[in-house]
């Protein structure tokens, strides 16, 4: 079946958008997801922009801060557009690539998977200064535009998808309890693509990231999905009717009406839909492309995830604006790297290189390199979930005179000590001593967390100061992760 309802939309927006720029006439708003281009920031932006477009009748463009050649990074995200009839993101999508050169008078945004306005579009080039008129978002809230937004929902979700499916249920028209609300096949498509990737319908009572919230929008949204082709339209007839039997479109819509606390869960309603064998054979497949990253580079694992925040601090009685990256790869450093296959401090030559093009090209000063991968058991069983962190502070970004200035070593060292010893204060993290990199790792015969002045242990020829941990709580992401270096470099 053909489906280009969103097709169609995308590339009539974008048409339309830059016409209207060109012509100053533009009474658009953009909204816009994070730039880590994940697909919950792409579904969260496109099913906004559409719902707006098309339901309120408010001219909204969704814009994806990517680039055309970083589509290929994510298989899940191309996989999924292409379910949902989008086959040519990469010009049918609002990307980096086709912002205006020059001058962007865009003056309204929303704001969607974070809660913050990017420095690079808060100052604007207009006459009017930009202004944030919407924010839906899952992340920890900076208590931003209060006076401006409308929606305001920053509620701490396993997916931004599942909210964004909740707002625009919201706005329907539905007096029925044996069927769900009504939403386009494409865009109810890369909605639960994105709750299945970010939560796999795993409650928190089972120790996963699925909300009450996340399941019951999975469950609204099951049956208007446009399966792979591999899916029968006998199972997802059989699955609609076992869900209307169950009365879970009862429950499921008076609970999104509401909005339920994030803290309680929908346990064995999660248990029944990914029983389903459509949604088992989406996830299955959303899984396997996600994992695959084999055919990404170093540099291409740091960039597929990766997350900017600008700090202003105070560092040795001066303030200062910081500039920091924070990329989840989902791969063992050892594996990445190629660590500990020659010395027992641990090889972290590919990371060092790597990771200092990296901080240069972005005018980063600290890099945090997050892991998550899958360990087998020795006894068989499920495979255990196990997360690392590499920390790298550059020597020479407070410099004016080059990499060998004295003083710019000095501030990042003082800078270094403060991120360690924060990090490795952190109960939430719980970090530990990482074995295969011993020379990079906790010192080995301290236990106050602090580097002595003549350390140089964790310093490269390169001018890059590394820390390697373990991180004891597997649970915490980059999104506890991010709001404990703000803590760390505020002071807080």
């Amino acid at each position: 079946m053909s489906r280009r309802i969103l097709a169609d939309f995308l590339v009539a927006s974008k048409q339309h958008y830059l016409s209207a720029l060109k012509a100053s006439k533009n009474d658009w708003t953009v909204v816009m997801g994070n730039e880590s281009g994940d697909l919950d920031t792409i579904a969260c932006a496109i099913a906004y922009a559409y719902h707006q477009t098309h339901h309120m009748n408010k001219p909204t463009i969704p814009f994806i801060r990517i680039h055309p050649d970083d589509l290929k990074l994510r298989a899940e995200n191309i996989y999924a557009l292409s379910l949902a009839g989008v086959t040519e993101p990469q010009n049918q999508l609002f990307l980096l690539s086709d912002v205006p050169e020059g001058k962007w008078n865009q003056t309204n945004f929303a704001l969607v998977d974070h809660n913050r306005l990017a420095p690079e579009y808060a100052q604007g080039d207009g006459e009017e200064k930009p202004r944030v008129v919407a924010v839906i978002d899952h992340h920890e809230d900076e208590g931003l535009y209060t006076e401006t937004a409308n929606p305001r929902t920053i509620v701490p979700t396993g997916s931004c998808a599942s909210q964004v499916a909740a707002f625009i249920f919201s706005g329907t028209l539905h007096d029925s309890n044996s069927t769900p609300p009504s939403i386009p096949p494409e865009v109810a498509t890369l909605l639960l693509s994105a709750i299945l990737v970010d939560t796999s319908l795993k409650a928190t009572s089972e120790g996963g990231k699925a909300t009450d919230i996340d399941v019951h929008a999975a469950a609204l949204l099951m049956p208007h999905v446009a399966y792979p082709e591999e899916v029968t339209s006998e199972d997802i007839q059989s699955m609609a009717s076992g869900l209307a039997a169950s009365d879970v479109y009862t429950t499921s819509w008076a609970s999104l009406r509401s909005l339920p606390q994030p803290e309680s869960n929908g346990t064995s309603l999660a248990q029944l839909l990914r029983k389903s064998p459509p949604l088992k054979t989406l996830m299955s497949t959303l899984s396997a492309k996600k994992s695959d990253v084999s055919h990404l580079s170093a540099p291409e694992l740091l960039k597929r995830d990766y997350k900017e925040y600008t700090f202003d601090v105070e560092l040795g009685g001066d303030k200062i604006t910081l500039k920091a990256g924070l990329s989840t790869v989902p791969v063992e450093l050892s594996a990445w790297v190629g660590a500990g296959l020659h010395s027992n401090d641990g090889d972290i030559t590919t990371i060092l290189t790597d990771g200092r093009e990296f901080m240069e090209k972005r005018g980063l000063a600290i890099l945090g390199i997050l892991t998550h991968y899958q360990k087998e058991r020795k006894k068989g069983g499920k495979p255990k979930s196990k997360r690392e962190m590499a920390w790298l502070i550059r020597g020479d970004y407070f410099s004016s005179s080059g990499p060998s200035s004295e003083t710019s070593i000095t501030s990042a060292r003082i800078l270094a000590r403060h991120i360690f010893a924060g990090i490795e204060a952190s109960e939430v993290l719980s970090v530990k001593k990482h074995k295969k990199f011993k020379r990079y790792t906790l010192p080995p015969s301290s236990t106050d967390s602090q580097l002595s002045n003549g350390d140089d242990a964790h310093a490269s020829p390169s001018n890059i100061m590394v820390r390697i941990y373990k991180q004891g709580n597997a649970h915490a992401t980059r999104k506890a992760t991010a709001p404990i270096l703000r803590r760390i470099l505020k002071g807080e």
